[in-house]
């Protein structure tokens, strides 16, 4: 599990630390208090074995669309990456996961521009692709230089380009030990046919259709992936219905349920991050969501770390048995964005004495 994070000149964070971090991890505070980028923070190290991280990174803040026009080039979306988009300062992440020495990853910036125009990004089941106005027959569209140095110094040079038929390369291996890390955005569809797969070829079908009846829906009787033209989607048999339906027909809350059920269950001995993790929720069920994620984590192994800006949800999750959970409130003084973590006691006592804690 991860007990402590240190960051420097990334995004939202000049300087921030914090540690303590127990199974579930509830983080909350105030509009631009860093909430994501906490999440962001722990994956975006181990994620650069990706050759298109960038732009999934970009991708996750952004709606969901087949389409989408970029409006700036891809160095200034690397340039995004830095504190105050101040590339002169190093960005410096450290990770301290229990039983591994801590790693640590730094990295500075420089590139080359090949054409300084907006590139137009298509995402499809297929990837994510590249255009540009500016052609080439030998050169890459644009390049972005990092300058990498992981914790047993090894050093290297990330090249990361657009290659002349649109798709995304570069030379990097990643330089960390990677654990096993999932980032969620809960607004996204259910619509994971391999996890689906992963989770029915494992025989786990059953037990996973009667948590999501217990937390969110009774009328689900069924689940299946169906393949129609060549894509594979997910549909599910409700009650006293002849006809399949889409997951995608469901209710946001329902298809939000579905896919963080799905990575734990495909995904053990992991650490799960969750941005808005009540998206969609009605406060009725939210308690009882809790609870589930709890009893799974523990059966799973697995390490949450889940943002919020809901009083219902705080509650919900203060009420929570044990002392495997910890919530996380970050708040800006003297310029800098600080966490402040509250064990169930401290919460519990907050809580009682209604102090506010988002």
């Amino acid at each position: 599990m991860l007990t402590e994070l240190e960051v420097k000149n990334f995004k939202a964070f000049k300087d921030f630390h914090a540690k303590g971090f127990k199974r579930l991890n509830l983080i909350g505070g105030r509009n631009n208090s860093g909430k994501t980028t906490f999440l962001e923070a722990i994956f975006f190290p181990f994620d650069l074995k990706n050759n298109v991280f960038i732009f999934n990174h970009w991708l996750r803040r952004q709606a969901s669309a087949l389409t989408v026009n970029i409006p700036v080039t891809m160095s200034h979306l690397f340039l995004t990456l830095f504190y105050q988009q101040d590339k002169e300062k190093n960005v410096s992440i450290t990770t301290n996961f229990h039983y591994q020495t801590p790693k640590k990853f730094t990295f500075s910036m420089d590139w080359k521009q090949k054409s300084g125009e907006n590139i137009n990004v298509i995402v499809n089941p297929e990837g994510i692709k590249a255009q540009s106005s500016y052609h080439t027959q030998n050169e890459a569209l644009d390049e972005v230089f990092l300058s990498l140095t992981s914790n047993n110094n090894d050093k290297q040079t990330l090249v990361c380009g657009i290659t002349p038929n649109g798709s995304f390369n570069h030379n990097l291996h990643n330089p960390l030990e990677t654990p096993q890390l999932v980032i969620i955005n809960t607004s996204r569809e259910a619509n994971q046919p391999p996890l689906l797969g992963k989770i029915i070829t494992e025989g786990h079908e059953d037990e996973f259709i009667k948590i999501i009846q217990e937390v969110i829906e009774p009328k689900i009787e069924a689940i299946r992936t169906v393949n129609s033209g060549g894509i594979s989607q997910i549909y599910v048999k409700m009650e006293d219905m002849q006809r399949l339906l889409p997951v995608s027909s469901l209710g946001e809350g329902t298809n939000s349920v579905m896919h963080i059920l799905m990575q734990m269950f495909s995904y053990p001995n992991c650490v799960i991050l969750i941005d808005e993790i009540d998206s969609g929720l009605h406060y009725s069920v939210i308690e009882r969501f809790w609870a589930t994620l709890q009893e799974m984590a523990e059966k799973f192994n697995c390490q949450i770390f889940a943002v919020t800006h809901s009083d219902e949800c705080l509650t919900a999750f203060s009420k929570l048995k044990g002392e495997d959970h910890a919530y996380i409130r970050l708040s800006e003084a003297d310029n800098k964005i600080h966490a402040q973590l509250f064990d169930a006691e401290a919460l519990n006592g907050a809580r009682e004495m209604n102090l506010e804690m988002r």
